[in-house]
This record gives structure tokens, C-alpha cells and sequence, in this order.
């Protein structure tokens, strides 16, 4: 893939140039139309950052906005393609599960979906938190708005908000009747419709109706069973109300149901199979979706069935949504209700029915370890098995159920010198977890683990935020948020081995009975060491600004917020001495900036800089043992991160109807550990700066600092895993290219002899070179044939994602009236593939480029 990076970016730079130039070449042919008529400022958007409604540009949040009128333009279906254009924020499908989406924001951010944790960037639909990163990627079907808030958020949006928030914001039902439909034909026999209605149904009361369907046939040919991989069939409906009591209280009810079907396996550039076939993208995997309901792991039998699953996930949202309004003197009061049901089912082979690619350390000279020689030690292109149960076969069924009561008042006081907002908060949240990890690759399916994991959380928050206006010119914001979360934690082994008396229960087994009886730490020498299964946290989290707008249509302002991810424990883990307890995640953000318009609105500029401290920054991983091979799940506070950066964003309107703009983010995200930390933690585990010195004397060939007495070769174990890379250097934090660049031009021009009104449109993405695994672990070939890790050659499988540019395109037509619309547009229209996630050395590839057909009829 290496080699092929300058041609492909060449490829699409060339075709992103014709298009630039044939869009304005395309002007004045158009403009002899009615000119006049065009948009000729940038649209004004008014936002709900703050929790109440205000201009985009008069307040001091980093808030990148989406209107209904952009997600249409952009081609836009769901949360996930919003990503593209927000700077520095990543974005993608994790790993296997194609609902749930990995948000990366300002370096923060999470690939653990399993409901023991919780994602740093908080998903809001409607101003109702929805906790599970299992349907995180949200179909906008129906949308009023989107606001990506970058930064934390931890003063008005609460918890789990240390990268930021994403908030979705729903149309309301119209009190006059109408609305639209929509249909669309696509690539990989891709069809989709949804719709809308206004209905009505007096001065008072007025209801909607809206819903989507999508299918397609799968973009993955899998060699082994021939069945099409990775494709989608998702449906939902929405059903809302307004009911209007008197000209200050009203009344907003609705519910939701999505479901999706649909799956990120891994899949390949080239068949696994036959290697010299590159056309598509390819699978292995002997794991079959039309199993009739046959046990896929025969003859072992995995316990609720959850064997019986087919290749690939279900998930299911069902949620209730109540907001009253009443305005009381000069403050508006509202009572926000939520309640939600997530449902999860999947069963997914992530090492596509092989083994997994083994990174090892060589010996060199001396027998000592060398990260630089991997030529014999690496097992990436073994025989295609197909066994039916899969290399490494997870399958799981899970459910979260969500209740949310919130009482939020705003208002003004001072004849409007001072804002305020406040509210109390609380929320309970309890999942189960039904799920078993199977080990296929040595031709014999093994349980290494099957448990039910069960978590309760309950957290109550008050908060308040006062805006006060010193001076016309000056205003000073100070916020605070009180926070109380408790969790608790069950786990109960499924296998018959554990239904046994807690006086003859196994160590093996993943019980909360042996919690507090297992030695769990690596030192046989000392007592054992109870793992808690119930949490408190209690953190306060102010935010602080000061803002100056020197004329109207510009802002300048600084802040200071805090902000904290929940402390968890490491639910993906398969046994007890694993299953370890982290703390909250806080970071400080402190930031400066401006938003400015110019030119009569036919400019807008908006920059932030800012600097970033997270204090216990938890980070996942799942590496392999280079001596055992077995699969290892990590979670743990593993350093400081720092990361200071520069946001950009740029809207311009230099003629009638013609549109650009510019999005652009720089970031230096990295870690810091204290190498005066003690070898081990208070577990007995190892710390990060404990593991680094581990490393570097194996690789030097020195005595352990710990007094291992294995052989250098087998204590360089701990190099290539958790963030020490394999040469024992502190690894770069995943997801956090120093650089995120888009840029977009559209000509909306009436064009008389058709009586219609034309919108060519082109979108430009650029994404730096990122990693996308915790220990930064990749291959290469040499030209010379020798596997490395020092990046010689051609890229074979890991972590690392080299630097990759993605064209978007559109044409648009609608009838003078704006009835019509019928638009072509592809997306990713190059088919640039870059590995957008990793488990184990496999390296997960984004989906190919689509074209999609769509018409829509407004009435």
C-alpha cells in the first residue's frame, strides 16, 4: 500500500482539480439565470451548546454545526460521515460492530464497546444521553441539526464528555401538513427510502411521522462459504408530538425504534485464498450468516445459546423521549425524560478463521532481543483453514436499559446583563452481558472464557453556569458541576465447571465469588489482593471564560474546563486476576480563540488553539503473548496525555450561490509517564514505567530491574504491547494525526433553459499519518523480502495508517420550486483503503468507495 500512496494522491488531487475547475467553469453559464436569488452570506445557525438557544458565533464553545440543509448536501446518512468534517476528530466503525462508532476527539476516545465502559465522547439525541457506543452511529433520517462540541463538556453535559459531545438534534412535528419522501439506488446493490409527514391535528396538538429502510448486498466476497460480507439492513421509526397548552408551555413527546443489521468484519485488499486477486475485497472466514440456527461451534456448545447466532450484529434502540416546557417570569423550566433499550447480538470471527499475525522479537547479535529482525518470527500469511468456528470468535448478547430525569432552568437577569443555566441531573443504567470468547485457529474450538457480566450504574449531578456581562463589550462565564456516580459490578461464570459451592470453586473461574479470595497479582509472594466490584466517584468539574467582542461580528475569548470519563473495570478481560479496576479520566482543557465574520456575512473565520492535560488516561488494548499466543485484553490508567493543537474553520461565499469552505486541525497529542513510578501498581501489576524498563533491559540484554530470570528473549515480552512499542519507546497515542484538513466548494445556480436549479459540489479530505493500535506494532516487507518493524518496504498488517486524501462528490438538480431533487454523488470516489482499526497485528480496512442515485419529492 506504501507504494501505491503518491499515485493515489496524485489520482485524487488531479480529480478533485477538474472538478474545481469545471464547477467554476460552469459560472457564468449559470449565472444568467436568477442570480439574484442565490445565497449571497454565510448561513447564520443558531445552536444549543450551552444548553439553551443562542448564535453559533456569539458564544465561547468550539462547536462545529450541520444544519438539515448541510447533512443533505454533504450526502450525509448517519453520525459516522459527520466526521469528516470536523477538525481533529477520527471517526470510524469499531472493530467488527459497524452500529458502533469509535469517536477520537482532541486525542480522546475509546475502541471498548462492552458496557462495562463508557466512550469519552457523549452521544445526545434530543438532549437525552445514550450511553451504550453500541448505537452511537445515529441515522439522521429526520434531522433538525447536528453539533459536534469539541473539548470537554463537563459542566453542562456531565460525564463521559472529556473528548466532547455529539448532539443530534431532531425536527420538531410542523403545524401544517407536509413533508417528503425519498428513495435511492446504489453501489453493492445498495436501496434505500425514508420519510417524513407533518400531521396536525389542531392549534394545539401537532404529530409527526418519520422512517427509514436501507439494504445492500455487502462489499466483502468471502472465498471460504461465498456469502457477501459487511453489508447493512436497517430500519426505524419515529413517531413525535407537540402539544402547545398556552404560548409559553409546550410539550414534546416521542419515541424511537432503530435496528441494524450490519457487521465490520475484517477483510483484505487481496484474497487470503489466491493472493494474485485484488479486484475486490476478500474474507476467509468458514463462520457462516445463513446457519439455519445450527450451533456454529460444534461440537463444543457455548452456553444460552449464543453459539447459534449468525455471522455478524444486531442491535436494536428503543427509546421514549418527554420534554416540558414552561417559562415562569423571565426563566424557562424544562423536565427532560429518558428512556432507552439497547439490545446487541453478534457473533464475530476477528481473525477471519487463521491465526493471528505474530510480531516476536528476534535474537541478534549476542542472542540478545532485535525489534529490527523479524524475518523468522512472523506468522502473517498461513494456509486458509475455514474452519466454521473461526479464528477468534467472540459472541455475545447484551442488553442495557436507561433511564434519565433531568430539571433544567434558564433565563436572564439584570435587564439581560446576566445568563444563567442550572439544573439537576440523574441517571441509572443497568446492563447485562452475556458473552464467550472462543479460540479456533488450532483446528479445535476452545472456551477461554463464557460469563455474564452484569453492571449497575447510578449517578446524580447538580449544576449551574452564569454568564454575566461586565461591560457591552466584556463578559465573564463561571460554571461548576457536582457529580456522585456509583457502580457496581457481577460476573458469573457460565461454564458447568463453575456451578459449583464457593468452597470448591475453581480460580479459573470469571465469579464474582472469587474477587476477593483469588491471588490476583504476579508476585506469588504476596497475599492476596481483593479486586472491588463496586465504585464511587465524586468530582467536581467548573468551567471558567472570559469573552471580548470589540465589534459585532467579532468574538474573542479564552476558558479553562475540566472534564471526566467514569472509572470502570476491565470487563473484556477472561479471568479474575485481569479483571482489574480503573479510575476516572480528567482532563483540563484550556483554550483561546476567535469567531469573526467579515465582508457583509460573506466571510466567516473561526480559530481555536488549545492545550489539553488528561490525568489517568485510560487506554485499551488487546495484544497477543509472542511465547504463548494467547489473546490478552487490557485496560488500565496508563499515563498523563498532553496535546496541544489549533483549530481552524473557514466558510466564504465570494460569489452568488457559490459556496467554499475549509476545515483544518492540528494536534501534538503524546503521553507522559512518570519514570519515578514504582515497578509495580497497586495490584502488583506491572506499572507502564515499570513495563518500559522491563523492555529496555531485555533488549540490552541486562538483568531485569524485578529480578526476572527468564532469558532476554523471554522477558522482551514486554516490549510490543500495551503503549511500550517494540522498541521500547513510549508508543503515540492512537486516533491523533498531527494533521486534519477538509475543504469543500458547491455552486447552487439557477439555470434558466431547464427551469431548474443546478448544485455541483466537491468535498476533500486529508488525514495525517496516524496509528491506530495502543503499542504502534506494524510489518514490512524489505525489497529484499525480509520482514520489519522499521517501516522498510512495503506495509503487510498493523496499526499503522499511512496519510490518505478522499474525494466526495456531487450533482444536484431541483426544480424551480425546490419540489424535485434528484442528485448523483459518490463518496470516497477514488477507493483509497487505509487500515482504520487493528485487534491483534490485523489491520481493518475502511469500506470502499460508493455511488449513490437519489430523488426526493417534497409536498
Amino acid at each position: 500500500m506504501t507504494s501505491q500512496f503518491p499515485s493515489r494522491l496524485s489520482r485524487t488531487l488531479l480529480c478533485s482539480g477538474a472538478g474545481l475547475a469545471a464547477l467554476l467553469a460552469a459560472a457564468p453559464a449559470l449565472a444568467q439565470g436568477a442570480a439574484n436569488q442565490a445565497s449571497t452570506q454565510v448561513e447564520e445557525v443558531v445552536v444549543t451548546a450551552q444548553r439553551r438557544e443562542e448564535a453559533s458565533q456569539k458564544i465561547p464553545v468550539a462547536v462545529s454545526t450541520f444544519t438539515a440543509k448541510q447533512v443533505e448536501q454533504l450526502n450525509i446518512g448517519n453520525t459516522l460521515q459527520l466526521t469528516q468534517y470536523v477538525p481533529n476528530l477520527i471517526g470510524n466503525n469499531n472493530t467488527g460492530l459497524a452500529a458502533a462508532n469509535t469517536y477520537y476527539l482532541r486525542g480522546l476516545g475509546t475502541t471498548e464497546s462492552i458496557a462495562t465502559q463508557d466512550p469519552p465522547v457523549g452521544t445526545y439525541v434530543d438532549e437525552i444521553y445514550i450511553s451504550r457506543q453500541s448505537a452511537n452511529n445515529f441515522s439522521l433520517f429526520n434531522v433538525e441539526r447536528v453539533e459536534v462540541l469539541r473539548g470537554p463538556q463537563g459542566t453542562l453535559f456531565g460525564r463521559n464528555t472529556t473528548g466532547g459531545a455529539i448532539s443530534v438534534i431532531l425536527k420538531k412535528p410542523g403545524q401544517e401538513f407536509g413533508g417528503f419522501v425519498e428513495g435511492s439506488v446504489g453501489k453493492f446493490n445498495r436501496r434505500s427510502a425514508r420519510g417524513s409527514v407533518d400531521l396536525p391535528i389542531n392549534d394545539m396538538v401537532s404529530t409527526n411521522l418519520s422512517a427509514f429502510y436501507v439494504k445492500d448486498d455487502g462489499y466483502v466476497k468471502n472465498s471460504v462459504t461465498g456469502e457477501k460480507l459487511n453489508g447493512e439492513e436497517s430500519k426505524g421509526i419515529r413517531g413525535a408530538a407537540t402539544l402547545r397548552f398556552t404560548d409559553t408551555t409546550r410539550w414534546d413527546l416521542a419515541g424511537l425504534y432503530t435496528n441494524s443489521k450490519s457487521a465490520n468484519l475484517i477483510n483484505f485488499l487481496c484474497d487470503p485464498a489466491n493472493p494474485t486477486r485484488c479486484s475486490d475485497r476478500y474474507a476467509t472466514t468458514g463462520v457462516l450468516i445463513n446457519n439455519g440456527g445450527a450451533n456454529q461451534f460444534a461440537p463444543l456448545v457455548i452456553a444460552n445459546g449464543k453459539g447459534n447466532l449468525p455471522l455478524g450484529s444486531e442491535t436494536t434502540l428503543k427509546m421514549g423521549s418527554s420534554n416540558f416546557q414552561t417559562e415562569i417570569g423571565s426563566t424557562t423550566v424544562n423536565l427532560i425524560t429518558g428512556y432507552l433499550t439497547t439490545d446487541q447480538d453478534y457473533l464475530l470471527d476477528f481473525y477471519d478463521g487463521r491465526n493471528v499475525p505474530i510480531w516476536s522479537l528476534a535474537a541478534g547479535v549476542g542472542g540478545q532481543p532485535s525489534p529490527y529482525n523479524i524475518a523468522n518470527n512472523v506468522q502473517n500469511l498461513t494456509a486458509v483453514r475455514g474452519f466454521r468456528f473461526g479464528g477468534f470468535t467472540i459472541a455475545n448478547v447484551a442488553r442495557t436499559i436507561q433511564f434519565t430525569q433531568e430539571i433544567k432552568a434558564y433565563g436572564s437577569a439584570m435587564d439581560d446583563r446576566l445568563k444563567y443555566v442550572a439544573g439537576l441531573y440523574y441517571i441509572r443504567e443497568s446492563s447485562s452481558t452475556d458473552v464467550a470468547d472462543v479460540i479456533g485457529f488450532s483446528g479445535t474450538p476452545t472456551l477461554s472464557a463464557d460469563r455474564v457480566i452484569s453492571n449497575v450504574t447510578k449517578a446524580t449531578a447538580a449544576y449551574a453556569q452564569f454568564d454575566y456581562k461586565l461591560t457591552d463589550q466584556i463578559s465573564l462565564t463561571a460554571g461548576v458541576r457536582y457529580t456522585d456516580e456509583k457502580k457496581k459490578f457481577g460476573f458469573f461464570d457460565n461454564r458447568a465447571i463453575c456451578a459449583v459451592p464457593a468452597a470448591s470453586l475453581p480460580a479459573t473461574c470469571l465469579d464474582t465469588r472469587n474477587f476477593g479470595s483469588v491471588d490476583v497479582d504476579l508476585n506469588p509472594a504476596t497475599p492476596n489482593i481483593v479486586i472491588p466490584l463496586q465504585q464511587e466517584a465524586k468530582l467536581w468539574t467548573p468551567r471558567f471564560a472570559i469573552n471580548w467582542t470589540p465589534k459585532d461580528d467579532l468574538l474573542i475569548f479564552a476558558s479553562a474546563t475540566r472534564g471526566f470519563k467514569s472509572g470502570s473495570i476491565a470487563g473484556r478481560a477472561t479471568s479474575v486476576r485481569s479483571t482489574l479496576p480503573f479510575r476516572p479520566e480528567v482532563v483540563w482543557s484550556y483554550e483561546t480563540g476567535f469567531k469573526s465574520e467579515w465582508l457583509d456575512k460573506r466571510l466567516r473565520v473561526n480559530a481555536t488553539a488549545f492545550y489539553q492535560e488528561t490525568e489517568d488516561f485510560q487506554g485499551g488494548s488487546a495484544f497477543v503473548n509472542p511465547l504463548t499466543q494467547a489473546l490478552s485484553f487490557s485496560t488500565r490508567n496508563l499515563a498523563k496525555l498532553t496535546n496541544p493543537g489549533l483549530e481552524l474553520e473557514v466558510v466564504a461565499v465570494p460569489a452568488a450561490g457559490l459556496t467554499l469552505n475549509m476545515t483544518a486541525g492540528f494536534q501534538k497529542a503524546r503521553y507522559v509517564i512518570d519514570q519515578g513510578a514504582p515497578l509495580f501498581d497497586k495490584y502488583n501489576f506491572l506499572s507502564v514505567a515499570g513495563q518500559q524498563k522491563e523492555c529496555l533491559a531485555a533488549l540490552a540484554n541486562q538483568p531485569s530491574p524485578r529480578g526476572d530470570t527468564r532469558t532476554a528473549i523471554a522477558r522482551a515480552g514486554n516490549c510490543g504491547n500495551g503503549i511500550v512499542r517494540f522498541d521500547g519507546q513510549i508508543s503515540k497515542p492512537v486516533r491523533s494525526p498531527d494533521m486534519t484538513l477538509s475543504f469543500g466548494a458547491r455552486y447552487e445556480r439557477f439555470y434558466e433553459p431547464l427551469h431548474a436549479w443546478i448544485t455541483p459540489a466537491i468535498n476533500l479530505v486529508y488525514t495525517g499519518d496516524e496509528e491506530v493500535g495502543a503499542a504502534n506494532t506494524s510489518a514490512w516487507r524489505s525489497a529484499s523480502g525480509v520482514l520489519n518493524v522499521a517501516r522498510d518496504g512495503d506495509f503487510v498488517s498493523g496499526s499503522f495508517s499511512e496519510a490518505h486524501t478522499v474525494l466526495n462528490a456531487s450533482l444536484t438538480i431541483t426544480d424551480e420550486s425546490k419540489t424535485w431533487l434528484g442528485s448523483i454523488a459518490c463518496d470516497n470516489c477514488t477507493n483509497e483503503a487505509w487500515p482504520q482499526s487493528s485487534f491483534a497485528n490485523y489491520s481493518y480496512y475502511n469500506a470502499p468507495g460508493t455511488w449513490s442515485v437519489r430523488i426526493k419529492r417534497k409536498f
